[in-house]
């Protein structure tokens, strides 16, 4: 099996990060007209480090909590 990174080992040192994580809970987040803009998902590893992850189009921007 391949290495991976943890959640709490995240920081800016890089960019590109290996993550074997669950996703425990995921809502979207609309215009008013209906279409979607972005996806938050609670991200959860195997030390049971929780992350909020907020994936918008077209990239996906990662916030620690």
């Amino acid at each position: 099996m391949e290495a991976h990174d943890h959640i709490a080992a995240l920081d800016d040192s890089k960019t590109s990060w290996n993550l074997k994580v669950r996703v425990t809970r995921i809502w979207v987040k609309c215009y008013r007209s209906g279409s979607v803009f972005r996806y938050n998902m609670i991200l959860l590893d195997c030390l049971k480090t929780c992350n909020l992850c907020i994936k918008y189009k077209p990239g996906m921007v990662l916030e620690k909590s």
